[in-house]
Formats: C-alpha cells, structure tokens, sequence
C-alpha cells in the first residue's frame, strides 16, 4: 500500500477515535472537547508534513533514480566507444604487422638481388676508364656497407643503386675537362684530364706534360706521357678548345689501343 494512502487511513482511523472521545466527553464540558479539537488539527497538520515529506523524498528519490539513470547510459555509451576504438586500434596494429611482416619478406628476398647487381656495377668501375674511380668506388662502397648492416632498406638501396647506374650511363654520354689525380713517375699527381664519354682520357700535368691513358689488358689503366711531337700539337690543340668550354669539332688524337700495342 503507497504510504500516502496509508497516512489517510491513519488520519482518518484518528479522526474517528477523536470523535468517539468527544462523544463522550460532551457531558463533562466545552473545554475538554475544545482540547480535543486542538489536538486533532495538531495531529492533522502533522500528519500533512509527514505526507508532504514523504512526498518530497520520493521525488528526490526519483531525480536520483533518473540521475543513476543517465549516469549508467552516459557511461554505457564511453564502453561502447572504447570497445570500438579499442577494436580500431587492434585492426591497426594487425595491419601494421603484416605490411611490418611484408617488408621483412621483402628485403629478405631483394637484398641479395640488390647486392648482386651492386658487385657487378663495382666490377665495371673498377674495369672501366679511370676518371674519378676512387669516388665512384667509394660511393658504392659505403651503400654496399649500408646494406649489410640493415642502415638501409633495400628498396631505398636499389633506388640509389639505379642513380649510380644512371650517373655510369651519364659518363658515357658526356665529355669535357675535369681535374683529378693521376698516377705519373709511380706516385699520384693532380692532372687536368680530357675525358671523352667513357673511352678516352688524355691528360694534361701541371708541369705541362701531355699524355694519355690506356688499357693494361689486365683490367687496368696506365698514364703514358706522349713525347712526338705532332701528338703533343693534337693534344695541345685539343686542351686549348675544352679550356674555351668548346665541346664540338673534329680533333685528331692519339689512339691509345694503338699506344699500347706500340710497347
């Protein structure tokens, strides 16, 4: 039973034993029942405070209950989320596993192609005309070192190995006057060198000296110092042309295939 209905049982149980008493009581004077009459509307009043209390904290009870409510859905709702990105973030990390997986399959298996080709382009600097081989060496020197201690991918090595193939196939397309070091008199000496693409080389030393360098048939080169003098006039002709940055005409030169098989 509510306790409002209740309390109005109560009031009017007491209301009846009120008035049953003031039956009896008319005989014996006002003032009792006067008494009588003051205490019911005291105990009715209070029965009404009671009931307005009660009231009171039943609909506090109740914004509680919906507070507890919305608090329980509010935080129904942030599992939810977390679930969700709790199962984005793992999709996430089962993806980058595998593309981690597949990159690791995949250097496995191009590393040793990359390196392959790496040596045979280190085999065709070392055969190849001398112009500026120690730095073409070292170049691919170091990315062959990179590539063996896993300080580069091999996708990023074979990059920079095509670049240098490039810089190879450029060589043979380009000529002009460069300086570096030659080795004359046995020990190595700065040279003025007319490289002419990726076939002849002639050389002009600081001390004026003119020469060319040719084959060993060994895989090697060699600097030779031309001394008859109508090579000497070619070369010099040709030396005064590449300092004027004139590229193109027609020079006759020193072979020298023919040089060396003159020895």
């Amino acid at each position: 039973m509510a306790p409002t209905r209740t309390l109005r049982h109560a009031v009017v149980g007491l209301g009846l034993a009120l008035c049953l008493q003031a039956g009896r009581a008319r005989g014996q004077g006002d003032e009792p029942l006067d008494a009588l009459a003051r205490a019911l509307v005291e105990k009715r009043a209070a029965v009404e405070r009671l009931a307005n209390d009660v009231e009171l904290k039943k609909a506090a009870e109740r914004d509680a209950l919906r507070s507890l409510a919305q608090q329980r859905a509010d935080v129904e709702r942030q599992v939810h989320s977390l679930q969700l990105e709790l199962a984005e973030l793992q999709r996430g990390a089962a993806e980058r596993a595998a593309t981690l997986e597949r990159r690791e399959a995949t250097r496995r298996a191009l590393t040793p192609l990359v390196l392959k080709h790496l040596d045979a382009v280190m085999i065709y600097v070392r055969a190849a005309l001398p112009f500026k081989a120690a730095e073409r060496l070292a170049a691919l020197e170091e990315l062959k070192r990179d590539l063996d201690g896993g300080r580069v991918a091999p996708d990023e090595a074979l990059t920079r190995l095509w670049s240098a193939v490039e810089d190879e196939l450029r060589l043979t397309r380009d000529s002009g006057l460069y300086r570096q070091k030659l080795e004359l008199d046995g020990e190595p000496q700065l040279v003025d060198v007319a490289k002419l693409g990726m076939v002849l080389m002639y050389f002009r030393a600081l001390d004026g000296r003119l020469g060319i360098v040719v084959p060993t048939g060994e895989g090697a080169w060699r600097s030779v110092v031309i001394t008859a003098p109508a090579d000497r006039e070619r070369l010099a002709a040709l030396f005064l042309q590449l300092d004027k940055h004139i590229r193109q005409g027609f020079f006759e030169l020193p072979n020298p295939y023919a040089q060396e098989r003159a020895r």
